[in-house]
């Protein structure tokens, strides 16, 4: 108790400091002249940047109204207007944000995610590392299609439980139950990686490079470049926990295959509902992958990734759940609905307004010149330090925060040194996402350290070694592959 107790004073006590410090900030930037290669609207816009990336980082306020005060302070510097400002706040990837999410909640409505994790582990067999492999994968095919807080919710329960049938009710110290908590949490991560509405820094970079470039990346293109890389830092990470930094020496678990029959036996057979989630799931994922044939259907010229998720969700709201309990007349309902994480929306329309006004009133450039002045090594070298500044950045403040914060400056080097922006945006934020180090990195793993069977040492130890890992794997691979699938 007195070890929480100190811990909460300490935050409290790093948030009043972020509190003040932004605020001094800001007010520099106000009260400053600006230097002479550089207008004053662009010179305030980094007094806003400054003030918030303190105030995410510290928490000095909730993250959500941190993520809406351009849109008090923005108009009132007269950077901008604020039907300007507030354009962000309703971009397109907003909606696919939020199509995607409402799908997520019909899969946890219907249960069918444990269903489908038990499917899926039943097939890996009784080896215990092919338990930990199960589950991983398991947790990260969840993640590239709901939120990664929500995917790990899903999953500790029933890695815990699985644990506990492998190792026994004294599981608390195995290096089997740490390996299973921890790959889940990293899984939970990575998997985010997958897909544009994997994870919020994903929707924010292809919502800023199509606002500021005119560059599309579909939902397809970018699956063909973070899927391949996401599956090499799963087998990473499997790699490092299991053979490395956590191994255990256990024979085959034939109870193992019986806990998992005995779940699926008490869930019953598979549900009505279940059979017509699974087929929108299915028809979303069909969508996205022949949208370009669909256009050329007469009238359907206008469907974009936004439109897919959205059409598919409206439909789960009319399309009859089948059961015979009568609590439930449609696959969705809006008090199911309105349980999707809000707060991410406001961060990404934050986010995105910050990155665009850096761009709009030329703060990106200087920054990206500013940079480039000090800093003079080939573009594969530029790659490995935006790798490894993104991972540093996200081990003590979010992934949002990380990439919102670095978009523009990063836009801007790459302008400088003469680079296409995804070359350096998308590095940026896939690594984002590679939140290894400490439990404070994302929620997933303060989720994961709040099971109580892993420590920090621990995290710390697994996590700096797949931080290194990454920054190796990471750089060579996107500096190659990205011109390959976006020419």
């Amino acid at each position: 108790m007195e070890v929480d107790n100190s811990r909460q004073s300490s935050m409290l006590r790093v948030s009043n400091i972020g509190l003040i410090l932004g605020a001094l900030l800001l007010l520099y930037f106000v009260v400053s002249p600006a230097p002479e290669n550089l207008n004053r609207s662009a010179w305030l816009t980094a007094g806003v940047m400054s003030l918030m990336a303190v105030w995410w980082a510290t928490e000095a306020v909730p993250l959500t109204i941190t993520s809406l005060m351009p849109v008090i302070l923005i108009p009132a510097l007269e950077i901008a207007t604020l039907k300007e400002t507030t354009s962000a706040y309703a971009s397109p990837v907003m909606f696919l944000l939020i199509g995607g999410l409402m799908i997520g909640v019909i899969l946890q409505k219907w249960n069918l995610h444990k269903r489908l994790s038990l499917y899926a582990i039943r097939c890996v067999g009784t080896n215990p590392a092919m338990i930990v492999f199960g589950i991983v994968m398991t947790t990260a095919t969840l993640s590239m299609w709901i939120n990664n807080t929500s995917a790990i919710i899903m999953m500790i329960p029933i890695a815990l439980s699985i644990s506990e049938v492998v190792v026994g009710k004294n599981h608390s110290n195995h290096a089997f139950t740490t390996c299973i908590i921890l790959g889940v949490a990293y899984a939970a991560n990575l998997g985010g990686v997958g897909t544009i509405i994997g994870s919020p820094p994903n929707a924010i970079f292809v919502a800023y490079l199509e606002d500021t470039t005119g560059t599309t990346i579909s939902f397809v293109g970018w699956m063909m470049i973070a899927v391949p890389l996401m599956l090499i830092l799963l087998a990473a990470t499997l790699f490092v926990l299991t053979k490395i930094v956590f191994r255990f020496d256990l024979p085959p678990q034939e109870n193992f295959k019986e806990y998992v029959e005995q779940q699926l036996a008490e869930m019953g057979l598979i549900s009505t509902a279940e059979k017509r989630a699974i087929c929108l799931f299915v028809a979303l994922a069909l969508g996205w992958v022949f949208r370009p044939l669909l256009q050329q259907i007469p009238g359907l010229g206008f469907l974009t990734d936004t439109h897919i998720p959205l059409i598919i969700a409206i439909a789960a709201f009319i399309i009859p759940s089948g059961e015979r309990d009568g609590q439930d007349t449609a696959l969705l309902d809006w008090k199911s609905a309105n349980a999707i994480p809000w707060d991410v929306l406001f961060l990404l329309g934050g986010g995105l307004c910050l990155a665009y006004m850096a761009s709009s009133t030329g703060l990106a450039v200087w920054l990206g010149s500013l940079l480039l002045e000090y800093v003079q090594v080939s573009a594969l070298g530029v790659t490995f330090m935006v790798v490894l500044l993104s991972i540093t950045l996200t081990s003590f403040i979010s992934n949002t925060a990380t990439v919102t914060t670095m978009l523009p400056v990063l836009a801007g080097v790459s302008a400088a040194a003469g680079m296409d922006p995804e070359q350096l945006l998308i590095p940026l934020t896939i690594t984002a996402s590679c939140a290894f180090l400490l439990p404070a990195s994302t929620t997933t793993n303060i989720l994961a350290y709040s099971t109580g069977k892993i420590s920090i040492a621990q995290m710390v130890r697994a996590g700096s070694l797949l931080s290194v890992l990454s920054v190796l794997l990471v750089s060579p691979f996107l500096y190659f592959v990205i011109p390959l699938v976006l020419g």
